[in-house]
């Protein structure tokens, strides 16, 4: 079956009926026309994302709107893979990912907010005004 002019007869994908054995089918397809490594590299570049942004942390003192845009652009990533990152997710990502010193400011965040990841990064933008400033006025 190697050759190019190769004819594959598969059963079409019905959802989770069949997608056992058309993944199976599939996966040989792929094999056949050396393809798999293609969707191999879409899998691995999706973990690799997803650890990216889920491990991506800001250090005391770090630029926050730097480190919103890096966790926005992994976002988009992981949207342009075929795998969005839900709103109330990414809010939890951000704030999972704030220093050790924006404690009390997590904690005042009501879960209603988390729903709106653009109104909660407004308010994380708000906080760090003052705190940047402080930071400046000291150095």
């Amino acid at each position: 079956m190697s050759e190019s002019h190769s004819v594959y007869k598969i059963n079409p994908l019905k959802g989770s009926k069949n997608y056992p054995t058309w993944k199976i089918k599939m996966i040989d397809i792929f094999m056949d026309l050396d393809l798999i490594k293609y969707a191999d590299e879409t899998k691995k570049a999706l973990a690799d994302t997803a650890a990216k942004a889920t491990w991506a942390q800001c250090k005391k003192g770090g630029d926050i709107e730097e480190h919103i845009r890096t966790l926005r652009s992994y976002q988009e990533e992981l949207a342009a893979l075929r795998h969005a990152v839900e709103e109330e997710d990414f809010s939890i990502t951000l704030l999972t990912s704030l220093p050790e010193s924006w404690n009390t400011f997590i904690s005042s965040i009501d879960t209603a907010d988390l729903k709106d990841s653009y109104k909660l990064i407004s308010r994380v933008l708000q906080e760090d005004i003052p705190l940047h400033r402080e930071s400046n006025i000291l150095a």
